[in-house]
């Protein structure tokens, strides 16, 4: 069975949603190359370190916690 029309443009509108939402991550992730040339080595890496840093921080989840049972 295919799906109702209702339930196609709820799925357009999800791929809509994601594919604004991983647009808008790319663009985020993209610097101005006249920057970069003008920072040193040092100021550059610690730049990109506090970006992906910073990245990496906001696509860490927590673990769910396991609870003990007695016997």
């Amino acid at each position: 069975m295919g799906l109702t029309y209702k339930q196609n443009t709820k799925v357009k509108e999800m791929f809509k949603l994601i594919e604004k939402l991983q647009e808008n991550r790319l663009n985020d992730q993209r610097c101005d190359p006249n920057v970069i040339s003008k920072t040193k080595n040092e100021q550059f890496f610690a730049m990109i370190f506090h970006s992906q840093s910073k990245r990496m921080d906001d696509q860490r989840s927590e673990l769910p916690v396991k609870t003990q049972t007695h016997k």
